[in-house]
């Protein structure tokens, strides 16, 4: 199902621009990652309408499957904000470091300073994406970002704006296993 690769490479934007050498401090533990994207066409929308759609249309026990599936890893499909948990281990948060959600992503950080950084990353996965993102730390507990991500969607090159914010809701992962791992 398309809405894998394509929920994870927005989410590897969600988490690969948050990595950093020594900088902004980040707390470890159980994040949430609210999200909502805008594309110039309307159809990176339009394909989470869709595989919104896809999963009512699904027989009930199939269905409870899958969002069974997608609570388990914290991932919520809302019409207007998707959101997602994450889990960030304390070694990380230590080295003010966050691995990538979403498997083959690199990042590169362009500009940083206490409160906000800048980066340019690369995902290849399927679809790929690329581009830039401004993070801004409110505190170690809670940020604001907005990346610009070239990616493909619906089969045509698409430039989708993605604003996150996220918030830390706690020391205690439960379940969801730490980025990266």
């Amino acid at each position: 199902m398309k809405l894998k690769t394509t929920l994870a490479a927005l989410l590897c934007i969600g988490t690969a621009h948050a990595q950093t050498q020594p900088g902004p401090r980040i707390e470890a533990g159980l994040w949430e990652i609210n999200m909502s994207l805008k594309s110039q066409s309307g159809k990176a929308e339009m394909a989470m309408r869709e595989a919104q759609a896809y999963i009512a249309r699904l027989p009930p026990d199939q269905r409870k499957q899958v969002e069974q599936m997608m609570a388990q890893q914290g991932v919520k499909l809302g019409d207007k904000t998707s959101s997602v948990q994450a889990c960030i281990s304390k070694e990380d948060a230590e080295r003010g470091q966050i691995p990538q959600q979403a498997g083959d992503c690199t990042q590169q950080v362009l500009d940083k300073s206490a409160s906000s950084m800048k980066v340019k990353f690369s995902c290849a996965t399927n679809p790929p994406a690329a581009g830039e993102a401004l993070v801004e730390f409110q505190s170690p507990t809670a940020y604001t970002s907005r990346g610009i991500v070239d990616t493909v969607v619906m089969g045509q090159n698409e430039r989708v704006t993605v604003d996150q914010t996220g918030r830390w809701l706690s020391a205690d992962c439960g379940s969801v296993r730490p980025l990266g791992k």
